[in-house]
């Protein structure tokens, strides 16, 4: 008699599913998520502040490099003249002197002036983009928890709803279902905190 029970029940289902696509009720729900839209405003903040970020950080790479080439044209200038002077007499050879010496001093100052801006200037916004790489992350996190809060839940679901093994008397589903309970608990309570 159970066998013959439990045939027309799954005959029952079956039929009912195929036909209708009607499912049994869910027995839990997600969830609203309260933060979702204030979640969201900061993400979208947090994307475009990024961007500006890197372009700020792109802009300043450039500059020091350029600063690092032109005191390197200006050093590479003042040794040409340096060495001019050596070959002259007199007059040509301390005016030569003298620009080399300057282009030399100028291209001196050029590297400390690109050094002082990669250490002043790039550095702390680079430490400020690792800051915001880090808010990114930790919102991704949240996106992360937040699905596997909403799989626990889509899976008792779909695990309470199986008709194929509730009606077999050596089956475990009882114990599936509470291990799903407490996997909804468990991944809600994390996505929570």
């Amino acid at each position: 008699s159970t066998q013959f029970t439990s045939f027309w029940d799954k005959a029952y289902f079956t039929v009912f599913d195929t036909f209708t696509g009607v499912k049994p009720a869910d027995i839990a729900s997600v969830a609203p998520d309260t933060k979702a839209s204030e979640i969201e405003t900061i993400a979208q903040y947090a994307e475009r502040l990024d961007d500006y970020v890197k372009s700020i950080m792109n802009t300043a790479t450039q500059k020091i490099s350029m600063d690092k080439e032109v005191a390197h044209g200006s050093t590479s200038f003042g040794n040409s003249f340096l060495q001019l002077s050596g070959k002259e007499h007199g007059l040509a050879a301390a005016s030569f002197g003298q620009v080399g010496q300057r282009a030399c001093k100028s291209g001196d100052i050029g590297e400390q002036l690109a050094s002082s801006e990669d250490e002043m200037f790039l550095e702390p916004i680079k430490e400020y983009h690792l800051y915001i790489l880090s808010l990114k992350e930790t919102l991704k996190r949240r996106e992360d928890m937040r699905k596997a809060y909403e799989d626990a839940v889509s899976n008792l679901n779909y695990t309470a709803s199986r008709p194929d093994d509730q009606f077999k008397p050596e089956s475990p589903k009882h114990d599936t279902v509470e291990a799903c309970r407490a996997e909804i608990e468990k991944t809600h309570s994390a996505f929570e905190s």
